[in-house]
């Protein structure tokens, strides 16, 4: 009796989410029949319907992001620790906090020995939890084709707003560096969704043929 109710409730809760889509897509149709106001219907571009809204943010909830690992010594974050205390102090990121330290970044199997300092110059890129690091691999490693890259908090470049603006550029076939999202695993702690964009360097023009 217990599995035949199961089997109720789950054809049940099958047929409310089939019509639930059946009236979803109906009233995308008929918003897609609706025209804009006509004092802006020049210069505003055409809204996306709402399942085209789902679509891309269910893609984008999906599709998974690379992580990146970097491991740095317990002596060598100290240090970085410190810079960053100073830093805070003085209100200001300056040269003195920007000194690089022995590090190491892991793909896949294969460590890459880099150098890492701390990066920016006001204190939204070493406040919370999320630091600004300006990374270089060692002679002759790269990390995905790049050899000098930043890892920043996404709100010291306006969230998606500069991603956005590097994809325009490329659209538009303008030279500018690599930009994506990617996870920061750092002495195995994930410290969330970090912008990494690569430094100006011989790689950029390489990359760009």
């Amino acid at each position: 009796n217990l599995l035949y109710k199961a089997k109720k409730r789950s054809l049940a809760l099958l047929i409310v989410i089939i019509v639930g889509i059946f009236i979803f897509a109906v009233w995308d149709q008929y918003d897609q029949n609706t025209e804009p106001h006509k004092l802006f219907s020049l210069m505003a571009p055409t809204p996306k319907t709402k399942t085209q809204s789902f679509y891309d943010w269910a893609s984008a909830s999906l599709t998974p992001i690379d992580k990146v690992y970097i491991d740095i010594s317990f002596k060598n974050f100290l240090k970085l620790s410190q810079m960053r205390k100073n830093a805070l102090n003085r209100g200001l990121l300056l040269d003195e906090h920007k000194v690089f330290v022995k590090a190491s970044l892991r793909d896949g199997s294969q460590n890459i020995p880099i150098k890492v300092r701390l990066k920016g110059d006001l204190i939204d890129h070493i406040q919370g939890d999320q630091w600004s690091f300006r990374i270089q691999t060692k002679k002759n490693h790269a990390f995905q084709g790049m050899r000098v890259f930043s890892l920043q908090a996404p709100a010291t470049r306006g969230f998606q707003l500069e991603a956005l603006f590097h994809d325009h550029l490329r659209k538009e076939g303008i030279l500018t560096t690599r930009y994506k999202f990617v996870e920061l695993i750092l002495n195995g702690e994930s410290k969330g969704v970090m912008a990494m964009e690569e430094h100006f360097s011989k790689e950029l023009l390489e990359a760009h043929h």
